[in-house]
């Protein structure tokens, strides 16, 4: 089906699969079909997609399509055991299966009724991704972020003077270039190397008298204009165009390449092998669907990345593990300058600053991660501690509950909501919390601590013995700390 145009146009729409037992619960249809589709009528199914959108689905189970419709009663939807999935085609050769589970997050709380009113939201959770019938793990979606740490990385000693104009100039073409329907290359080097590459490529490229790209009005309609025709655009980082229709070249080994994608793909990573361009090229292929893979000697940039980022956290663990925090912020620095956009650096910088009692620092640290990544319920948790530390213990509370209401069975966010309440001298309410710590691991030492010590608060000291007991018994060394 992904494969199919309908009328010209690629494939945009969503399928939700689910029991067919389920359908009068769950579904709401707005049409249903009085004779069902079967999956293997792909056309008529094709078809039948155009009429689906972000909310609208086709709704099926493993065989066939009854209708199109949307979901109703969601507050019920996890109260039985119900598997539900729904294939999202992003475009043409290119889609993704994901997962449906339920968000619960409380509206209004009245706590003299003791009553909440909370909100329902369905939330789909990506579990593989196909794209020319290659399955992936990782969602593929176009990301300034890998652009940008790319040059960075690449270019970091030829950038020098106006680096971050340069940068948001290359950033505006490639954005340009993106939008272009039937696809095409941008390749991005050093001025030198530009100069002498484009005397190598003339017999096959069209070369111009060098021009330097402006970031203005006329910027998007030059793009369209010069990616229109067959070959790469030939830029410089500074944004100056030496050719255009450039047919790339360049050697092949075993090792690289990939037999799915085509001529624009694999050309691109034989270019980017060249001797003379190792490490002082990029090259952005963007194909007709849409997807925009950036290449340096001959891989992925962001699989590359990828791989440089998770030996750099791992040797940040290594680092906190051994308390030494000065190296950890320089490493947490280096993976910034490695992904720029990489809400995790943000978080494990934070807490390198809050262990160095640089607090104040580490929470701009936290809101730059929360930017980057608002469902991180580990940040909000960490700045809620922070705040407490500093005495903001409603703020902190704020924190608490939006760590909780994206993972509610967040047992240091609900002990750490406690510990904020107490502060407050509200120990009936920080029992509750602990409770519920408790409830969710009972086996986690620091509530039962933290509940003796309220409930000593509020005068009940069997009561509190019986907890620090409990405390001890798991743990006969244990010491207090959120």
């Amino acid at each position: 089906m992904s494969t199919l145009t309908y009328e010209g146009s690629n494939v945009s729409a969503k399928i939700v699969l689910l029991k067919e037992e389920f359908f009068s619960k769950y579904i709401r249809f707005y049409i249903k079909l009085k004779d069902p589709i079967n999956f293997e009528e792909y056309r008529k199914v094709r078809k039948l997609l155009e009429t689906s959108d972000k909310t609208t689905y086709l709704i099926g189970d493993n065989e066939r399509i009854y209708g199109l419709g949307s979901f109703k009663n969601i507050s019920e939807f996890e109260t039985e055991n119900i598997d539900v999935f729904v294939i999202d085609f992003i475009g043409r050769f290119e889609y993704k299966i994901s997962t449906l589970t339920r968000n619960i997050s409380t509206v209004k709380e009245d706590t003299n009724k003791n009553t909440e009113l909370k909100s329902y939201k369905l939330k789909e959770c990506n579990l593989v991704n196909v794209r020319y019938g290659k399955p992936n793990l990782k969602e593929h979606i176009y990301s300034e972020g890998d652009l940008v740490g790319a040059i960075k990385s690449i270019f970091k000693n030829d950038l020098k003077d106006n680096s971050d104009e340069k940068i948001e100039l290359l950033k505006n073409i490639i954005n340009y270039a993106k939008d272009q329907k039937h696809g095409t290359t941008v390749v991005i080097t050093t001025p030198e190397k530009a100069k002498k590459e484009v005397v190598n490529l003339e017999k096959q490229s069209m070369r111009i008298e060098e021009k330097k790209l402006e970031n203005n009005e006329y910027l998007s309609n030059i793009i369209n204009r010069i990616t229109n025709i067959d070959g790469a655009l030939y830029i410089d980082i500074n944004g100056t165009c030496h050719s255009i229709g450039v047919i790339l070249d360049g050697e092949a080994d075993s090792m690289h390449g990939d037999s799915s994608r085509g001529a624009r793909f694999n050309s691109a990573i034989k270019y980017s092998l060249k001797k003379d361009l190792i490490d002082k090229c990029i090259i952005v292929v963007i194909s007709e669907d849409g997807m925009v893979n950036i290449i340096h000697n001959g891989e992925d940039y962001k699989e590359e990345k990828t791989l440089n980022l998770n030996k750099l956290f791992n040797e940040s663990k290594r680092l906190l593990d051994n308390n030494e925090y000065t190296k950890l912020l320089e490493k947490s620095n280096e993976i910034i300058n490695t992904d720029i956009n990489n809400a995790k650096a943000y978080f494990v910088k934070g807490l390198t600053l809050r262990k160095s009692g640089q607090n104040e620092e580490a929470i701009e640290c936290y809101n730059k991660a929360i930017e980057l990544k608002p469902d991180y319920a580990e940040v909000y948790n960490n700045k809620g501690n922070i705040l407490q530390d500093l005495g903001q213990n409603e703020e902190a509370i704020e924190c608490y509950d939006k760590a909780i209401e994206l993972n509610p069975d967040y047992v240091k966010a609900y002990n750490n909501k406690g510990s904020a309440l107490q502060n407050l001298g509200q120990n009936e309410e920080a029992i509750e919390c602990y409770d519920k710590a408790k409830e969710l691991s009972p086996d986690y030492v620091n509530a039962y601590y933290n509940k003796g010590t309220a409930l000593m608060n509020l005068g009940q000291d069997e009561e509190a013995i019986g907890c620090y007991d409990k405390a001890i018994e798991l743990s006969p060394d244990y010491v207090n700390a959120y």
